[in-house]
């Protein structure tokens, strides 16, 4: 296959801003698609034939690890009229990027389906933290629709990157990204070792990869799928309540991919089948140590077997943070707050969370990135703060 970018994407034309009080403007005559990247301060640099319906993405700067706050809306009264609303209401967005389509233009049921797809995808990203408190979608249209619309998230997705954003999913990003080894040969249909390895999380949304059939599947934090408000402990369980037949659920179901494709469960499954690592041979003991009647040396202990993430247990020992620390947040109105403990978890409402965003998935119920939620007595963010630790 070319490694050449110019044969795998999409051409643009580019228009350069001549001061960043003007919007850049990217045309996709291929795909009838165009783009602006405006300022949070410069809407006014926009002519009025970008008031229409469309959907667009409010971006957050991007920190030092790479991730960034996005919001994913849909305007179908006029991009310029819903973002200028979002200037008084939205505090941390400072670029927006807007979508229409030139010519034939979007309808209200596009470009709620729109928003929705994009959400799905960014919701996946390992360094991409939403700001939609509930998931947006319009499942109304017919399948020619959506197929028409399937070919505009991977443009999308390209813009962002050029803009600095990495909307990359685990499936992306090699088997240097699962999160711990498994070691399995086999697997029991459940999508329970996907979400041990960091392919899959509480939240993501799957999709039939049949586009005759339009519905998702919710993946739950015990791993059972939700469907229409109904929960199935299984992926063809959950294929069946769609189809009104049985089905191979691992083929049925696909979850979007930052390259703009769904991939099915099977291709990710096969992430983690690798085979498990040969058992470690044991020195005999040494001649000096049977003659002398030593006991044997044993060998370093590993790290603590519950522990919480390894960066929070780093801020505990480069003392910028202290056990009993007690961490701030607020959402929708309401104060939380969540005590460091010795391990690095956190303690909320009595319940300990082995990291920053696991705590706070647990207030809002959707994907946020922890570091950026939760803050310590003076203010600063924990992500702030995990920036000051050494680098190795």
């Amino acid at each position: 296959m070319s490694t050449d970018p110019r044969q795998r994407g999409i051409g643009a034309t580019w228009f350069m801003p001549a001061n960043s009080t003007e919007p850049l403007l990217i045309d996709l005559p291929g795909a009838n698609l165009d783009f602006a990247v405006v300022n949070r301060e410069c809407l006014s640099g926009l002519d009025e034939s970008w008031n229409v319906p469309g959907t667009y993405v409010l971006m957050d700067p991007v920190d030092a690890e790479g991730c960034a706050g996005v919001y994913v809306g849909k305007a179908p009264g006029g991009l310029i009229t819903r973002v200028r609303q979002h200037v008084r209401v939205r505090e941390d967005w400072r670029r927006a990027l807007l979508i229409r389509r030139p010519y034939q233009g979007f309808n209200s049921a596009e470009v709620g389906w729109l928003e929705g797809r994009l959400y799905d995808v960014l919701n996946s990203a390992g360094r991409i933290s939403l700001g939609n408190g509930n998931r947006p979608s319009d499942e109304t249209l017919p399948q020619w629709q959506r197929q028409q619309l399937e070919a505009i998230v991977g443009p999308v997705l390209g813009v962002l990157r050029v803009l600095g954003l990495d909307p990359d999913t685990p499936d992306q990003q090699g088997a240097s990204f699962i999160s711990q080894p498994v070691e399995k040969a086999r697997y029991d249909g459940s999508v329970t070792d996907l979400m041990q390895a960091g392919l899959i999380k509480s939240g993501s949304v799957l999709h039939p990869t049949t586009p005759s059939y339009e519905a998702s599947a919710v993946v739950e934090a015990d791993g059972t799928l939700v469907v229409r408000g109904d929960r199935h402990n299984t992926l063809s369980s959950a294929g069946r309540a769609v189809t009104g037949h049985s089905v191979n659920g691992w083929e049925f179901w696909g979850l979007l991919s930052g390259s703009g494709e769904l991939l099915s469960m099977t291709a990710l499954r096969k992430s983690l089948e690798r085979p498990a690592s040969p058992p470690q041979a044991v020195p005999p003991p040494s001649d000096a140590t049977r003659d002398s009647g030593a006991s044997p040396v044993k060998p370093p202990e590993g790290p603590p077997p519950v522990r919480g993430t390894v960066d929070v247990f780093a801020l505990l020992q480069a003392s910028l943070l202290s056990v009993g620390d007690v961490l701030n947040a607020r959402y929708k109105g309401v104060e939380y707050r969540a005590t460091v403990r010795g391990n690095g978890y956190l303690s909320l409402q009595g319940k300990d969370y082995p990291s920053p965003t696991a705590a706070a998935v647990a207030i809002t119920g959707s994907n946020v990135n922890g570091w950026r939620f939760w803050r310590v007595a003076t203010g600063e963010t924990l992500g702030s703060l995990r920036g000051r630790l050494p680098k190795p």
